[in-house]
């Protein structure tokens, strides 16, 4: 029996009886997104393998009846960013490994606040504790290993136990300050490295994917850098072309969200994905649906987008129950049409 929730009704796009402004372009793609997948610090991300073998099996499975078909095989995972708990160089190495060999799918990933080591004050303090965990962790280890060698047939005299327990306390520490210490640049490198920069963009079966990076403020604002990007960007997409916009930074969480709506000019931006906040939910604003993409932290979801045949579905999908699920996030399946934007307004409820 599927399970499933309708959170949005079919006026999702505000103006949908209003005449387009652009004529849309033929889409066919389906595609995953996931968020906040928050690698451990010493590379653990054993909580992502039912996650990263879902998504690899998920092609073929039936959608709920509402929306009706079955998964076509996906073209791309979309990761919205807070890869790690803490850009550590285990962290960053795990998340590159998990995506670009266990993971069977495209991915296209962008930085959240914990990847670029999020507010320099947390990153400073968190270098001065690690750096002091790795100093007493070496006293520890030097001391049991100076007062072990006084008993060892060969290690009697002091001469010898003195150079034995500095070498394995020094060890000791320098281990917890591979391990644990943020690296600024890691994730940051490792992006760059593969999408040629932080902000990137790409087309998909008639589908344009805007990935943008906006640095960790305070305020939670989207920075002019950012804005920057998008209106570049899009000023460069055909009209009517379908436009798909990932960040970090879900609806809830933006404090300047007219700007990143008005940054999008006239570009047809038929869906936002963001994460950040961990649990997931479906709103508007201003005629444009944004998708707040559940973290497998918190629930064992990750989100289906289908855009083909002049309309969208987008499902979420618990791989812990094997089935469509009942959160918030829940499904919806409408007409693809190009956004018309409405006024000045809060996000609906």
């Amino acid at each position: 029996m599927w399970r499933f929730a309708v959170v949005l009704g079919w006026a999702l796009l505000a103006g949908c009886g209003a005449e387009s402004r652009a004529e849309t372009a033929p889409a066919d793609v389906t595609f995953l997104v996931w968020s906040d997948q928050h690698v451990k610090v010493d590379g653990n991300c054993a909580h992502l393998d039912a996650a990263v073998e879902a998504m690899n099996a998920l092609a073929g499975r039936e959608y709920p009846p509402d929306v009706g078909g079955r998964v076509a095989a996906p073209a791309l995972v979309l990761g919205c960013g807070d890869c790690t708990d803490w850009p550590t160089p285990a962290a960053t190495r795990a998340y590159a490994d998990m995506v670009t060999r266990r993971l069977k799918l495209p991915s296209f990933d962008i930085m959240g606040n914990h990847d670029e080591g999020d507010d320099p004050a947390d990153r400073s303090a968190l270098r001065r504790s690690t750096l002091l965990a790795a100093a007493l962790a070496g006293t520890a280890v030097g001391a049991l290993a100076y007062r072990m060698a006084g008993g060892w047939h060969r290690l009697q005299r002091t001469a010898i136990r003195v150079p034995v327990a500095f070498v394995l306390g020094l060890a000791a520490g320098v281990a917890i300050a591979v391990v644990f210490t943020p690296d600024d640049g890691g994730m940051r490198k490792w992006i760059v490295s593969r999408h040629g920069a932080t902000s990137y963009s790409f087309d998909r079966g008639g589908l344009h994917f805007v990935a943008v990076f906006s640095e960790y403020n305070a305020r939670q604002r989207i920075t002019p850098e950012a804005l920057a990007f998008i209106r570049r960007d899009l000023a460069g997409v055909p009209k009517g072309m379908p436009v798909v916009l990932a960040m970090h930074y879900c609806l809830e969480a933006i404090s300047n969200k007219d700007e990143l709506i008005e940054s999008f000019g006239d570009a047809n931006v038929v869906l936002a994905l963001g994460g950040h906040y961990h649990i997931g939910s479906l709103k508007t604003y201003r005629g444009v649906p944004f998708i707040q993409v559940p973290s497998p932290t918190a629930r064992s979801q990750f989100v289906v987008v289908r855009i083909a045949d002049g309309r969208h579905a987008v499902a979420a999908y618990d791989y812990g129950l094997k089935d469509w699920s009942q959160s918030p996030v829940g499904f919806l399946n409408v007409s693809l049409q190009s956004r018309v934007p409405g006024p000045l307004t809060r996000p609906s409820p």
